[in-house]
This record gives structure tokens, sequence and C-alpha cells, in this order.
């Protein structure tokens, strides 16, 4: 729900959505995401200063962790920063 939020949130400011249709979008999510994990906020910061990065990025990584699966991410410097649980998509797709 993070990123999601916001994307939400970036098409509500650069106005390719309404305020209204994003609260409706943001309320209506859980009903279309079949599962919703969490992440303990000690693991987040632990993996972040385990491979030097934003603590932000880390709970993308403690979650691939948790839930036994890399990350697919276009972030390049994140890929260099923890190669073992993150993959492009280009990766996937091949």
């Amino acid at each position: 729900m993070v990123e999601f939020s916001n994307v939400i949130a970036t098409y509500v400011r650069t106005g390719a959505l309404t305020q209204a249709q994003g609260a409706k979008l943001m309320a209506e999510a859980p009903d279309h995401i079949p599962t919703l994990h969490n992440v303990v906020n000690t693991q987040a910061l632990e993996t972040a200063m385990q491979f030097g990065i934003s603590a932000y990025d880390a709970r993308f990584i403690s979650l691939a962790k948790q839930l036994k699966m890399k990350l697919v991410t276009e972030d390049s410097k994140l890929r260099i920063a923890v190669p073992s649980w993150t993959m492009s998509l280009a990766d996937v797709l091949a």
C-alpha cells in the first residue's frame, strides 16, 4: 500500500486525479489487493544499515526477504546495493 498510495498522491498532485477520486481509490484498494504484509520497523532499520540503503527501500527489501522472493525493481542503485534480493524487469521477462 505504501507504493500504491505514493502513486495516487502523485496523480492527485499533478491533476491526473481529483482528491475525491484518489480517496475513493485508496478506500477501495484493500478489496483488490489480496494480501497486505507488515514489515517490522526494526527489521527495516537493520536492513537499511546492513545494505546502506534508505529506510524506504529497506522496507521493500525486508518484505522480499520475509516472502523469500526477489524484489523486481528498475532502481539500478538498489539492485547494485542488494543484488541477492533484487532483479530487473528484464531479468523477469528473460
